[in-house]
């Protein structure tokens, strides 16, 4: 690109295609003209010719002429006003255009621009404002090479009455148009159309400027100005006017003379133009803001004497050692000069201050030959003096956002003599800090550009502060680019400006007393990552404070009477703090909360790396929980090497202490910070898990489990993670503060593994001794096993996946929070059970448990358990595999309890069986499998000394039926499938389900032996008697002929077949119930008594027949006997001779009726027949036999003479 920053135009004309002049076709004679002679032909075609010829430049003449006349003002117009909008963006408009062919003076009138090319970036440009610019009248005499497109060159160039509206408004962008994007100025060098315009005068001229910023407005008037030249090719003019420059700005006038010189051919053929004015009394402020390049610094007040020297070399390229093409030369003297930055956090105040330099606007060059400050008063706030200083090197950006231009600055001498520096706070309000005064700065040879043989730069600068020890002083040099470097030493300064040098200012609120002694290298242009952050770089620097506090949120975190850092250095962002060693320190860390300091050890972005650490002292550790104790941590000695050595593979971390003084931490092994990672051996000792449980994992295991733990095991960070092996005392361990959990006299833990994040716990094998578990069972709730896999489980915190918990059967094997135990081991155990399923709730002492369970958290897969124990007195096994984790899973147990006292169960078994609890055992034998999902068991029971509580009891018939020989009952109970009732509710509902059968046919009780009893229950007499004998069914009226007889049924087989039920169930006896049958009976008596009563009453008729017989003999022999009657006449004897005595009647057998009372009788008599049978024959105890006191009279549908045998049990 051209190095000119007035731009090129680059022009593509069209190559204008040559004329072809017209050639004259010679005439053909016409047919049957005769020839004319040849010679005098010949000389009217000569004259003809040279007439042509002669008419030619004239007739050239007048088209030019007439075209330049006609057309060339419109043409070169648009052509001169296109050319200036594709460099500069500016699009203008002539009113009236007039070209003069012959002297190429071109005349424009009432140019104006188009607003809308001049917005500006802010857009902020409206059509009410005036144009930008506007001319009444240009005029300008044109070279011949611009009108064949060769350049855009002018011998001269008046303009008159230009009117320019600048206008800045608030966000700093002008009304100025954006630059075009395909302007001549980006086009390549050898493609850009050169300029020259010479003799450039501008009279009555005006340029109003709107500053809406700093809401002023400024108005220059009657500008007059003369430039020789302005051109950016080498084509020079052979007159040129005199450099002159005019105007009233702001109502006082200025006026600036020079000269202009054609340089010498040694140098090349251009212009030299050189304007200078002097200065008095000027008022800095109103033009400060003006100046070609930003500053970071706003004046507000200043007087300024001087002269100003302006030139202009358009041949000299720019960053030129002997400047640029424009160059600015003042000397300056100023008084009362008062400067700051924007933001106030810096400002000075001179009395005196004396300037000798030249700028370069074009390139952004200064150069300061000399610059001295008299006793400048200076305040700044600390935390933004890094910032404000390195405003001052930054490179600005262009004029309304453009790209950044290059600031070049060089420095010969600057001294600054006894200066003052009044410290502010936050709100740049004086600091309560004292002021530093003596402040001396000598600088030498500074420069920004890197130049080859420049002399190397130097600078000192001291001060003291006053009512304190406080001293500085800083020396060194400047390297190729500017940056100060050298050895700084602080004395007795606060500990919170020495961390803030070396860039621990956000981090550390830090008091004490410290000195710092290092190499220090200042870099102020260099850009950041943060605020303050980068520029400065730290070798070899060491510093001392006594009694250091370090502060976070207002509370102290550190104290120590000393620090020492040795080897500390900066670069960058990164700090390196080399080793550090504290000496009675005190450190308090909360849980919840880091120092920003340390929260900076190991960060990528704002890393802290630390060689050594040396740490004698104590330390406290405080919960997020105020109410829980912090951890105390005494006699702790730390030493630690090599932390930044990313390749050290040594030991070089060692570390003791006491925990709440009873235990004891011991740690070594290897440790880095950068980035932070750990493997350490660890001894623990009479550890307190209570004390430390906020400072492990989070998981119930630790922040709800009690023990006092010992151990050895390695360390590891970042992983967060123990492997080793663990002895607890007393442990107890819960998955909340309100469960009563798993407690022991002891516990080892075998090669366990632990991690942090996620929480992850893993075993070779956890030994328990003397154990005690508190077991609840629901009425619906999961099985032991299930509870125990629970319980294991809920050690750790719930499994979550995309931020929610697992639950249930989600979380599986190799879930974080399913802890690993390949074997656990327990003896001398307890188990408190409450089983709520059974009312009231029965809760035996379950003691001396010993066994071991493998897997038992391996999900899906079926884990073996082995365990032995007393229930209350009686022993029990139990083994099997099971899924511990899935109420769902395949499980086979089996449960073998021996001799267990009823009276354990007597509330349990009492409201629902009639049976006497408060003696008796049993052994039960339990199997339950599940596999692929059917479920089956069984459970067999041997009771012994099993009694009912009265022999009238519901339950008494069925335990008789039931009691062997050697007193015992057996019982089989198959398991209700998926039933909820538990174990010995459905051995209830069986006993019921025997009494119930008892009650209809108690020979099912009796097993296979006796079942054939069930119909042979009587014993058969023949109707009307009472005698015992063998009776067949067909000789028993009544009995269907169809019935098949039964073998002895009513005799002696029969009573023989009961005597063995009641030899094989001891606690069974007999009743015996005599019947008579109110038909067959009664008339088999009835024959009988009537054949009785014939017979007595034919006796007594014989009788009575021999009585009369007897009596009629008798009167016979009376009558004969009897004197005879004397008679007298006429008188009537009378005498009673009596009736005579008729044989007697025979009399008829009375009715004869049998009472029931005789049938009953009957009934009687046969009961003790067979009761005689029983107890004499067969040897049966009377006490097994009961008669029943009344007899029966069987209803005349039923056989009735009989005797029936009933099943009743002893009294217990």
């Amino acid at each position: 690109m051209s190095d000119d920053r007035f731009g090129a135009i680059a022009i593509h004309p069209d190559p204008a295609s040559p004329q072809k002049r017209a050639q004259k076709t010679p005439r053909r004679p016409k047919p049957g003209q005769r020839p004319q002679s040849s010679k005098p032909v010949q000389d009217a075609q000569k004259t003809k010719r040279w007439l042509i010829l002669a008419a030619i430049p004239v007739l050239l003449l007048l088209i030019y002429g007439a075209g330049g006349f006609l057309l060339g003002p419109s043409l070169l117009a648009n052509y001169l006003l296109d050319s200036l909008y594709e460099r500069t963006n500016v699009g203008l408009t002539a009113g009236k255009a007039r070209f003069n062919p012959f002297t190429l003076r071109l005349q424009l009138g009432d140019v104006t621009s188009d607003l809308s090319g001049a917005a500006g970036q802010s857009g902020q440009a409206s059509t009410s404002e005036a144009s930008l610019v506007k001319i009444d009248h240009l005029a300008m005499d044109l070279k011949l090479s611009s009108l064949l497109g060769q350049d855009l060159s002018c011998t001269r160039l008046d303009l008159r009455g230009v009117t320019v509206s600048l206008i800045r408004y608030p966000d700093k962008s002008y009304n100025l148009p954006t630059p075009a994007k395909n302007s001549a100025a980006d086009a390549p060098a050898d493609t850009a159309l050169p300029f020259s315009l010479n003799n450039i005068s501008i009279s009555d001229s005006t340029i109003l400027f709107d500053d809406r910023l700093a809401g002023k407005k400024h108005r220059v008037e009657q500008i007059k100005l003369d430039l020789p030249s302005l051109s950016d090719s080498s084509m020079t003019d052979r007159e040129y006017i005199r450099p002159h420059f005019s105007a009233i700005i702001n109502g006082s006038p200025v006026e600036l003379t020079g000269e202009a010189a054609m340089a010498g051919k040694a140098n090349g053929s251009g212009l030299a133009t050189t304007l200078a004015c002097n200065i008095h009394n000027l008022d800095l402020p109103l033009y400060f803001a003006y100046l070609p390049q930003s500053l970071p610094l706003t004046l507000s007040k200043g007087r300024g004497n001087g002269t100003l020297k302006i030139s202009f070399i358009p041949d000299r390229p720019n960053n030129s050692h002997q400047g640029g093409r424009l160059t600015i030369d003042f000397e300056l003297a100023t008084t009362d000069i008062e400067l700051a930055n924007k933001e106030k956090t810096l400002t000075m105040s001179a009395p005196a201050l004396e300037i000798n330099g030249s700028l370069q606007p074009l390139d952004g060059g200064l150069h300061l030959h000399s610059l001295h400050i008299l006793e400048p008063q200076l305040s700044a706030v600390p935390a933004r003096f890094p910032e404000d200083l390195a405003a001052f090197f930054r490179e600005p950006d262009g004029e309304n956002g453009s790209s950044k231009q290059s600031r070049q600055l060089a420095i010969d001498t600057l001294s600054v003599e006894n200066g003052t520096l009044q410290l502010l706070d936050e709100q740049q309000h004086p600091s309560v800090a004292p002021p530093w005064t003596s402040i001396q700065l000598a600088l030498k040879n500074f420069s920004t550009t890197e130049a080859q043989n420049k002399e190397q730069g130097t600078f000192s600068c001291s001060g003291k502060q006053e009512k304190t020890d406080a001293a500085l002083s800083w020396q060194g040099t400047f390297n190729d680019r500017g940056i100060p470097g050298g050895t700084m030493q602080l004395h007795a300064f606060s500990a919170g400006t020495i961390f803030g040098l070396i860039g621990l200012d956000k981090t550390a609120d830090a008091a004490g007393l410290a000195t710092f002694s290092g190499h220090l290298t200042f870099d102020p242009a260099k850009e950041p990552k943060a605020q303050n952050s980068g520029r400065i770089t730290l070798m070899d620097a060491t510093i001392k404070v006594q009694d250091l506090v370090l502060r976070d949120r207002k509370q102290a975190w550190l104290t120590a009477k000393t620090l020492q850092i040795k080897g500390a250095g900066r670069k960058g962002d990164d700090l390196d703090l080399g080793s550090i060693s504290l000496a009675g320190a005190a450190l308090t860390l909360h849980q919840d909360h880091l120092p920003p300091l340390l929260s900076r050890f190991g960060d990528s972005e704002k890393q802290i790396l630390l060689q050594g650490l040396d740490y004698s002292g104590s330390a406290t550790l405080i919960p997020p929980n105020d109410k829980a104790a912090p951890l105390k941590l005494t006699e702790l000695r730390l030493k630690a090497g090599e932390l930044a050595n990313k390749s050290n593979t040594q030991k070089n971390f060692e570390c003791t202490t006491r925990i709440h003084e009873s235990g004891m931490l011991k740690a070594e092994g290897l440790a880095a910070l950068s980035p932070v990672r750990a493997q350490l051996s660890l001894t623990l000792t009479a550890i307190n898990a209570e004390q430390v449980a906020l400072w492990l994992p989070e998981a119930p295991l630790f922040q709800q489990g009690l023990a006092i733990f010992d151990g050895q095991g390695t360390f590891r960070y970042p992983e967060l993670s123990f492997t080793g092996n663990l002895h607890l005392g007393s442990p107890l361990f819960r998955t909340d503060d309100k469960g009563p959990g798993l407690s022991a006299g002891k516990a080892e833990l075998i090669n366990i593994s632990i991690k942090a994040r996620p929480v992850r716990i893993g075993m070779d094998e956890l030994i328990l001794d003397t154990p005690l578990f508190t077991w609840q069972r629901e009425t619906t709730g999961p099985g032991p096993a299930q509870q125990v896999g629970s319980f294991l489980r809920n050690l750790l915190p719930p499994a979550k996946t995309n931020g929610k918990e697992l639950q249930g059967n989600q979380q599986g094997r190799g879930n974080p929070a399913i802890p690993r135990i390949n074997k656990i081991s327990f003896e001398h155990g307890t188990v408190k059970v409450s089983d709520l399923s059974l009312t009231p709730p029965w809760s035996p002492a379950i003691t001396e448990l010993k066994g071991t369970i493998t897997n038992p958290l391996e999900k899906n897969q079926d884990t073996g358990f082995d365990i032995t124990g007393l229930i209350e007195t009686a022993p029990f096994t139990l083994s099997g595999t099971t899924d511990f984790l899935n109420p769902e899973g395949s499980f086979s147990t089996k449960l073998e309890v021996t001799g267990l006292p009823l009276s354990t169960l007597e509330a349990q078994i009492g409201p629902l069986l009639d049976i006497n609890s408060k003696s008796g055992s049993v052994n039960l034998s339990l199997t339950h499998d599940r596999h692929n999902g059917e479920e089956q068991g069984e459970a067999r029971y041997l009771f012994t000394g099993l009694r009912p509580n009265s022999a009238q009891s519901a339950t008494a018939l069925p335990l008789a039926l039931l009691t062997d020989e050697k007193e015992q009952v057996k019982l089989l109970v198959p398991l209700a499938k998926d039933s909820p009732q538990p174990l010995l509710n459905q051995t209830i509902a069986a006993f019921q389900t025997l009494r119930v059968k008892a009650e209809i046919s108690p020979f099912l009780l009796t097993g296979t032996d006796f079942v054939d009893r069930q119909d042979a229950r009587q014993i058969l007499f023949p109707p009307g008697q009472s005698i015992l004998k063998i009776v067949a069914d067909k000789d028993v009226p009544g009995l269907p002929d169809a019935k098949e007889p039964q073998s002895m049924a009513t005799g002696e087989k029969t009573l023989h077949r009961f005597a063995d039920l009641l030899t094989k169930r001891p606690r069974l006896g007999l009743l015996l119930t005599g019947m008579a049958d109110p038909v067959q009976d009664r008339a088999a008596i009835q024959n009988e008594l009537e054949e009785k009563e014939r017979k007595r009453t034919a006796k007594k008729n014989e009788q009575r027949l021999q009585d009369w017989q007897k009596k009629q003999k008798q009167k016979q022999q009376a009558q004969a006997n009897k004197p005879p009657q004397i008679s007298v006449l006429g008188k009537i004897i009378e005498e009673n001779l009596g009736p005579q005595d008729a044989p007697p009647a025979l009399l008829a057998p009375e009715p004869v009726k049998v009472p029931d009372s005789m049938l009953h009788d009957l009934a009687q008599e046969r009961v003790l027949q067979v009761y005689d049978f029983l107890t004499s024959n067969l040897g049966i105890a009377s006490a097994r036999v009961t008669l029943q006191e009344k007899t029966v009279l069987s209803n005349p549908e039923t056989i009735g003479n009989q005797v029936i045998i009933s099943l009743q049990p002893l009294s217990p």
